[in-house]
């Protein structure tokens, strides 16, 4: 389960374009964690296991940590040593966090999840490190511009489904890019349908969001957030001609993408390609 589990597993940043999911995966880029109710609630309400409490999540955490170090020194003695070793797939993975900066990205809401994170990343020497949610991001943003820990933030279209979201607003992107953090919006499709980012964009800038950072925010922000920004989020020379054209502010409700094309190629046109709702359901 994605954020059911404290540890989830690599992250890859894919294309939706392509003939193979070799072709449309970028690269890996990260290693899931999540923290707060949804593992919570998962092991202890669901399973009638541990972890059930947020101390509960934090040990695992931990302990996944501390048994990757372990890995870690038994894999290099071994090697130095020339003796067999029982290599486990899961054990290499995290080990990256640990040895190759694979950066650890956490899911969390609450001051009190993302401040553990926190913790947990300076006692293991973590410095490769996103926040991804960060409902509560707003209320502890000098925290976030301290350590410089970028904060992918949204659903913020959402309604209070979890008690850990009582304190959901569109001011957060806000607030973070004025202490100085490094904000990228996203829906956490299909919680909200991914279709509906430029409006969470659209009312972030409402609630004080620079326009201008409004576009690097689903752009240039997440794509350095996830270290693909050679490849995507910008129109330098050299990157993978990924591009949408409007017909007017992409966040405004009257406007359309008019055009995409993905590695240079023309994959929507608009007036070529658009389907009539009415013909939808025309078996």
């Amino acid at each position: 389960m994605g954020s059911g589990n404290v540890i989830g597993g690599i992250i890859c940043s894919m294309k939706t374009y392509g003939r193979t999911a070799d072709e449309m995966c970028i690269r890996e880029d990260g290693m899931k964690a999540a923290m707060g109710e949804n593992p919570k609630r998962f092991h202890g309400e669901e399973h009638d296991r541990q972890p059930a409490t947020r101390p509960g999540v934090a040990a695992t955490l931990r302990s996944a940590l501390m048994a990757a170090e372990d890995y870690v020194d038994r894999r290099k003695h071994a090697r130095e040593s020339g003796e067999p070793f029982d290599r486990n797939l899961g054990m290499e993975n995290l080990a990256r966090v640990l040895t190759e900066d694979l950066p650890l990205r956490v899911h969390a809401h609450r001051t009190d999840d993302i401040m553990t994170v926190f913790r947990i990343a300076e006692e293991f020497g973590i410095d490769a490190l996103s926040i991804e949610h960060a409902t509560e991001g707003h209320l502890i943003a000098e925290e976030f511009a301290a350590r410089d820990v970028p904060a992918v933030v949204g659903p913020s279209l959402y309604s209070g489904a979890k008690y850990e979201l009582r304190n959901i607003t569109f001011e957060t992107p806000a607030i973070l890019h004025e202490a100085g953090v490094k904000v990228a919006i996203q829906t956490d499709a299909p919680v909200l349908p991914q279709h509906h980012l430029d409006v969470c964009v659209g009312l972030a800038v409402r609630e004080g969001l620079p326009p201008e950072v409004a576009l690097e925010s689903v752009t240039r922000h997440p794509a350095e957030i996830l270290g693909i920004d050679d490849r995507v989020g910008t129109l330098e020379v050299g990157t993978d001609a990924d591009v949408a054209v409007w017909d007017g502010v992409f966040y405004e409700n009257d406007s359309k993408t008019r055009h995409v094309f993905v590695d240079g190629e023309h994959v929507f046109d608009r007036e070529r390609d658009a389907v009539d709702p009415r013909d939808a359901y025309d078996w």
